[in-house]
């Protein structure tokens, strides 16, 4: 923020407090003496901040969301270690805890999904900081997804990897799923990206940041598609 306001004109009226999530007593002084209240998060706590609020203060609420990349496969051939690494970035960054992490790969049909997996597997092996403390709830996620993925390889063929602080699951279900988070990615596969957005479409009020590797030539039609 104070590299932004290089004059120094919001900075001053700024003041940042942390506090337990859920204690009343102060977030209901809040409520009540406060014009304005902007949340990011889950359903519930934007519901929470909705309850009993006085009929004078403005709420913007933003909700969960998700994130994705979309991958053509004109971009099969120029799948080089540099290329795995930028995708894994942006879905470790944070252990997937911030809303621009992608959860969801889609592939377009034809590319080597094996192939694909194996890169990305490689990538999240060549990252040099550790995942996070997980809390049981984190680690029973992330055991579903994993048997869902072992499903998945039994119907497929598309292997299921899980490293040390990793998880790479394919689903065969054209759909945006939340993943377990905490470094945990699903690879889905589309046939043509006017399908996948019309797909996406029913999500739109989710969506946060899509991630697009096309080839020069198709990127118009892909960003006039997801738009």
């Amino acid at each position: 923020l104070l590299l932004a306001d290089v004059n120094r004109i919001i900075t001053p009226s700024i003041c940042l407090l942390s506090w337990k999530g859920g204690d009343w007593t102060i977030e209901d002084q809040f409520k009540k003496n406060v014009d304005g209240i902007i949340t990011w998060g889950g359903e519930d706590m934007a519901a929470s901040y909705a309850k009993n609020l006085a009929p004078n203060v403005k709420l913007i609420q933003h909700g969960p969301k998700i994130s994705f990349h979309v991958i053509s496969k004109s971009q099969e051939s120029d799948m080089s270690d540099s290329f795995f690494d930028n995708i894994v970035r942006d879905i470790y960054m944070w252990d997937q805890s911030a809303c621009a992490n992608s959860q969801n790969l889609f592939i377009e049909f034809g590319t080597d999904i094996n192939k694909f997996i194996k890169g990305l597997e490689l990538a999240f092996e060549r990252v040099t900081c550790s995942r996070g403390d997980l809390s049981g709830d984190e680690y029973t996620e992330i055991i579903k997804d994993y048997q869902l993925g072992l499903y998945e390889e039994f119907k497929t063929g598309n292997k299921v990897s899980q490293g040390k602080d990793f998880l790479i699951c394919y689903d065969s279900s054209l759909s945006l799923t939340p993943s377990a988070l905490n470094r945990s990615v699903k690879i889905k596969e589309f046939v043509n990206i006017d399908e996948l957005s019309a797909m996406l479409a029913v999500f739109k009020m989710y969506l946060q940041t899509c991630g697009l590797v096309v080839s020069h030539q198709e990127r118009g039609h892909y960003i006039d598609a997801l738009d």
